[in-house]
Formats: structure tokens, sequence, C-alpha cells
């Protein structure tokens, strides 16, 4: 279950992907729904959240995970050598998808104050 709390012991993953051709939108959300479930299948998985723009320009992905080792196997597995995966590499080379991986550590996290009946 997703923990989003400053100070959690998680490794924290968030991806961004940029689709500007409205061509390639539907395709790369689907390689990216589909790259969820091939995370969700890996040791050490706790989490993942997959957004998308109002534009559907930009697809964000906040993954957790129990540790940053976890995360670095789960990228060195064969899971990854899908035909979908390969896919999503050749628009990236081609200039179509731009992707940027970055691990964060919660730094803040704000809540609504509980209402009272």
């Amino acid at each position: 279950m997703a923990s989003i709390r400053a100070g959690a012991d998680l490794f924290t993953v968030v991806v961004r992907v940029r689709t500007p051709s409205a061509d390639d939108r539907t395709q790369v959300l689907d390689i990216c729904r589909a790259t969820q479930h091939i995370f969700a299948r890996q040791p050490g998985f706790v989490s993942s959240s997959l957004h998308r723009s109002h534009d559907d320009e930009v697809i964000l992905s906040y993954l957790q995970w129990r540790t940053e080792a976890d995360h670095e196997a789960c990228l060195r597995s064969p899971d990854f050598g899908t035909p979908d995966g390969r896919r999503l590499m050749r628009m990236i080379e081609e200039g179509r998808v731009e992707m940027d991986v970055r691990s964060c550590a919660v730094d803040q996290v704000i809540d609504a104050p509980d209402e009272e009946p």
C-alpha cells in the first residue's frame, strides 16, 4: 500500500514520460499501464501510482520499493525485455517520447486537518 510520508523507510522513484504526439499517447499510456504490472511482480515492490495530465501529454509514475537494491534488481529483470519495453525504448530513441527517471526522498507531507463533526 502506498505510504507517502516524510521519513518513510522506502525508496521512491518518480518517472515522467512526455508524449507530444497525439498519435503516440494511447500507445504510451498502454505501455506504462503494462509496465506497472511488471513492477508489481518484482521482489521488494511496495506500490505504484500512474497519473496522466489533463492534456494527456504527461504521464507520471510514482513507485515505491523497500530498498534501492530492490528497484535496481527490478530494472535488471528479464521481464523488461518485453515487446512493449522495446517499443517504448524505440520511441524514446526516435525522439517521439521523452522520459525522465528520478529517485526522490519525501521531504514534506501536509494533510488536511480533521473536520470536527
